[in-house]
């Protein structure tokens, strides 16, 4: 809640850059943290890492979401839980 009422007080769009660079670095460094953390318990190596570059682990697309075609003349895709909307 406090960082909704600090934007109150951002006067231009460079003060609301500077903030959304300061919050991304923010999590970029914890999410960096924890990547060398799983590194240096053994959880993450090179050879997990090589694993990743050869892993196709999306599901495919019909499965999970549903296509709309009457929006605007064009198709949105939406999350199954939206479809009622």
């Amino acid at each position: 809640m406090q960082m909704l009422k600090m934007t109150e007080r951002i006067k231009s769009q460079e003060e609301m850059d500077d903030i959304r660079r300061l919050v991304s670095k923010y999590f970029a460094d914890k999410a960096q943290a924890e990547v060398d953390r799983l590194w240096d318990l053994g959880v993450i190596n090179e050879e997990v890492i090589e694993q990743w570059k050869h892993e196709h682990m999306r599901t495919p697309l019909p499965s999970l979401w549903q296509v709309d075609g009457a929006r605007s003349g064009g198709f949105a895709i939406r999350p199954p839980e939206y479809k009622d909307l």
